[in-house]
């Protein structure tokens, strides 16, 4: 029988299921976030995976090699420590006798503290830490609490100093409900190193954008489009940010300051409904996101994208993108984990 041997746990590892889904199974929590190789928030490591068959280790099996989507983006380094995605390693990849030893991967953890944190409407507050790490902005930390660790979108640029996220309470939000009780300015949080390839890059510095959020998806688009405009983005930036209803939506007024000073940002806030008919513009308005989207951009082959938020809608403009005939390298995205922006749960 395929096993894994996972925390005292042996578990049957059958052909359909992923490592993370095998050990989710039995009750065990790993951290996890798009679910698609995209955020490498499910790292994990394996003591038999032996990186080229080149380890002398006795305790580890012969040819036994982590499968390919399973450490796509991974550099050498991690893959040679045994590191692997585990939401990408699936059962069939291993004959039925393979025994493998999991545990959580060594990664570098560091010392975060907060500065300000603050609310931006009824359901989200931001926290800004001060920490001596590198990021990208739209690349996303993990933060350790006593009640597990979560993984949070970085709104801020790196020349501003500080890791600002965009948290949303919600009524089975562990993390986020600690945080939002027990975050003090002076308070000192473990973080993970930056991860995530949802950022600014060079392939698309002379392509229009098209920036797409649900919820606090738009925390990473924030900074994206912060670190656009520091590298002088001539082309157009439409950013297209949904909620369910029109009070839901937050930093407005920072958005609409960096709209005033260039021309080349475009807003649109996206609401499902408007049930208590708050009076609508030409930057809000009511629909269906991927609907209003396909109103506005007959194509979108010529854009540079970027997709965060509820994984529903992440995987549908990715599709929407791909068959417009973008190409694939300038498509990022980060799908959250968390419910899709309609059923947000204020506490």
């Amino acid at each position: 029988m395929r096993t894994i041997n996972y925390q005292d746990h042996s578990i049957e590892f059958s052909d359909d299921k992923t490592a993370l889904e095998a050990i989710e199974s039995q009750g065990l929590n790993i951290q996890s976030r798009c679910r698609q190789g995209n955020c490498h928030a499910c790292v994990l490591q394996c003591d038999e995976f032996d990186f080229n068959h080149q380890r002398s280790d006795s305790n580890a099996q012969a040819n036994v090699s982590a499968p390919d989507n399973s450490i796509y983006g991974l550099d050498a380094k991690q893959v040679s420590m045994g590191l692997f995605l585990s939401c990408q390693c699936k059962g069939s990849d291993f004959s039925k006798d393979t025994n493998l030893t999991m545990r959580a991967a060594k990664v570098n953890v560091n010392s975060a503290s907060v500065i300000e944190k603050k609310s931006l409407n009824d359901r989200v507050f931001s926290i800004k830490f001060t920490c001596n790490i590198t990021w990208q902005a739209g690349q996303f930390i993990n933060i350790h609490s006593p009640l597990g660790e979560r993984s949070y979108s970085i709104a801020s640029i790196q020349d501003e100093g500080v890791i600002e996220l965009h948290i949303s309470k919600k009524l089975n939000g562990k993390v986020s409900n600690y945080l939002f009780e027990n975050a003090k300015v002076g308070s000192k949080f473990a973080i993970s190193n930056a991860n995530g390839d949802c950022f600014y890059h060079p392939f698309i510095y002379d392509k229009p954008l098209i920036l797409i959020g649900t919820g606090t998806g738009l925390a990473p688009l924030v900074g994206i489009l912060k670190q656009a405009i520091k590298n002088k983005h001539e082309q157009d930036m439409h950013l297209y940010i949904a909620q369910g209803e029109p009070e839901f939506h937050y930093y407005q007024k920072q958005l609409n300051r960096l709209a005033k000073k260039h021309d080349n940002l475009k807003l649109n806030y996206i609401c499902r409904r408007n049930s208590l008919n708050i009076e609508l513009d030409n930057t809000m308005r009511v629909g269906e996101l991927e609907d209003i989207i396909k109103q506005d951009h007959l194509s979108l082959k010529p854009f540079g994208a970027f997709i965060c938020g509820a994984p529903d809608m992440v995987r549908n403009m990715q599709i929407q993108c791909i068959l417009s005939q973008m190409d694939r390298s300038n498509i990022r995205v980060d799908s959250f984990e968390d419910l899709p922006y309609e059923s947000d749960i204020q506490v």
